[in-house]
């Protein structure tokens, strides 16, 4: 890279099994059908990890084939909503842990558009959802704010009683994914 990257790059020592053997951090190998596996994975799973994530707004997978001049993209995943509003609203845990001694339970909700790109080949596929997010910190007197005290104490484990649930609100092109996943997604947040 010749000039500074404004985000957050992750590069993974998938070595192969010559690298591996000589590597001082990491002798696991893998074959390169194993690492385009695992991009196909988290390409599948892309939207779901950035339904809840607080400041990523985008995923994108790279492969750097020998002799090339560049990188070639396979896989990317983004809210493509993003604006300040979007933001503001991902960023509601910042504001409401603030509020987590009040008395009032408060709750945020927005909707979020996504994209997602594989190349496959020579084509490209894109696919489209609309997913609205509910989100609420509970007050610290409610019987789960208790709970999040009490495990503090008594552990030493330090939680927020936050839970977010997403539902796909779009007749988009993501269905086939979507189906695989109904039900509610609810986190705990730890600190």
């Amino acid at each position: 890279m010749k000039q500074p990257f404004h985000g957050t790059l992750f590069r993974f020592p998938l070595r192969n099994s010559d690298q591996g053997a000589i590597s001082k951090l990491s002798r696991q190998a893998y074959a390169e059908d194993d690492i385009y596996s695992m991009f196909a994975q988290l390409y599948k799973e892309g939207i779901f990890t950035l339904l809840f994530l607080k400041s990523v707004l985008s995923v994108e997978m790279y492969t750097w084939d020998a002799g090339a001049p560049e990188p070639r993209k396979l896989y990317s995943c983004c809210v493509s909503s993003a604006n300040d509003d979007i933001i503001w609203h991902r960023q509601a845990l910042r504001r409401l842990s603030n509020s987590v001694m009040s008395a009032n339970n408060e709750v945020d909700s927005f909707s979020l558009d996504f994209l997602s790109e594989a190349v496959l080949g020579t084509q490209l596929e894109k696919k489209t959802a609309t997913f609205f997010i509910a989100q609420a910190m509970a007050s610290g007197s409610s019987k789960i704010g208790a709970f999040a005290a009490a495990a503090v104490e008594e552990y030493d484990i330090h939680l927020l009683p936050w839970a977010s649930v997403a539902a796909c609100i779009s007749d988009g092109s993501l269905e086939d994914v979507i189906s695989q996943r109904q039900g509610a997604l609810i986190l705990w947040h730890s600190t």
